[in-house]
């Protein structure tokens, strides 16, 4: 302390301090919760057996027959470098815009078709793009950009083609996550993170698990459950809460609870919770 700090001057710098270091974290967060999302959504389970499958068929045809004069201008082992560049670039961008547009909760109402042609239509844009530089790295008279509305729309047509195959469900009916209902907490959720698994007290934040994802929102637990009604969960302890249908057993281990979710987490049960938890699992 300098001669002239009082212990109140002291304090107001602490307290100012402690503030800009909360900021600080709270902002870090919500970044790497953002980038967290993401992730989920480009790596998200939606059939790669299907869809690894789905991209060396189509990579053959296109070797093989060579559209778009490909047969003509290039051997067999440059048409293959050719549409393997091709289908790489455009396969991601394909598979990250119409993965993100299937799961978003702003576009459930439509149906899976219509979605996966707003994707598809997009995802047309970087790969008509992609399109076009791999032509001008290959051949003498690339593709001009004067082509490029037309070759969206190519790009765009057989892209979604290609993702009814891998995204839509034939023979029976749509296999798709069984949305929960939207509650007040729903609209403090900056992204879509899918059906609510868990929500658990972090310092002064609460830490919401759902089946794609996690974010951090800073606000009480109480106030959040609160915010949840409507939706079929129940406290569980005193900084945690659950949703049911996520819910796979109740445990006790050494003279304490605990309950296991589906995403192969535990969580500790209170004495004060119990009865209540074991009434709604009835």
């Amino acid at each position: 302390m300098t001669p002239k700090e009082t212990p109140r001057s002291l304090e107001s710098r602490i307290a100012l301090a402690s503030k800009h270091h909360f900021v600080k974290s709270f902002l870090i967060s919500r970044i790497f919760g953002k980038v967290n999302f993401t992730m989920r959504q480009i790596f998200s389970p939606i059939g790669w057996d299907r869809k690894i499958f789905v991209f060396f068929a189509a990579l053959a045809l296109l070797v093989v027959l060579g559209p778009f004069g490909s047969y003509d201008d290039f051997g067999f082992w440059e048409r293959v470098v050719y549409w393997t560049a091709i289908m790489c670039g455009v396969g991601f961008f394909m598979h990250v815009i119409v993965t993100t547009v299937l799961w978003t909760r702003h576009l459930q109402w439509l149906n899976r078709f219509a979605r996966v042609a707003i994707g598809t239509t997009l995802a047309g844009i970087p790969g008509a793009a992609i399109v076009i530089f791999v032509d001008q790295v290959f051949r003498e008279n690339p593709v001009t950009y004067d082509g490029f509305p037309l070759l969206w729309l190519q790009v765009a047509v057989m892209g979604f083609f290609i993702s009814i195959i891998e995204y839509i469900e034939w023979g029976g009916e749509e296999s798709t996550v069984e949305l929960q209902p939207l509650t007040k907490f729903h609209s403090k959720l900056s992204e879509d993170i899918g059906p609510l698994v868990s929500l658990s007290m972090q310092d002064h934040y609460v830490e919401v698990t759902g089946e794609q994802g996690k974010e951090l929102i800073l606000m009480r637990l109480s106030d959040a459950i609160d915010d949840l009604d409507g939706l079929d969960g129940v406290r569980v302890h005193r900084s945690h809460w659950v949703a049911l249908d996520h819910v796979v057993a109740l445990q006790r281990v050494r003279q304490k609870w605990s309950v296991k979710l589906a995403d192969d987490r535990s969580l500790p049960v209170s004495s004060t919770y119990l009865e209540k938890l074991r009434a709604a699992l009835e």
